[in-house]
């Protein structure tokens, strides 16, 4: 499985590595579920590409071998789409 869903307007593609790409899409959904708890509301796609981003980073000297698409739709039906590399530059 290459395509997750974080939410009904947000979805994560991974490309990589299936364990990176497991681990990641747990880690992902652990965040997208702690930022729900917490502000009470989903995660805009913006919001998920920059928490992507400096997850990613944090990693860059053991990087995941992963390389993350994101696609969803903001509140206002706006669509969103980025990608990045693995050691996450947008």
């Amino acid at each position: 499985k290459k395509v997750f869903k974080i939410h009904d307007r947000l979805y994560l593609g991974l490309a990589g590595l299936a364990t990176d790409a497991l681990t990641l899409n747990q880690r992902f959904q652990f965040k997208h579920n702690m930022y729900k708890l917490r502000e009470e509301r989903d995660m805009k796609p913006a919001t998920f590409a920059h928490m992507v981003s400096k997850t990613l980073y944090e990693k860059r000297f053991g990087p995941y071998f992963c390389e993350p698409v994101i696609a969803g739709l903001d509140q206002d039906g706006t669509p969103y789409i980025t990608g990045m590399d693995s050691l996450g530059a947008m």
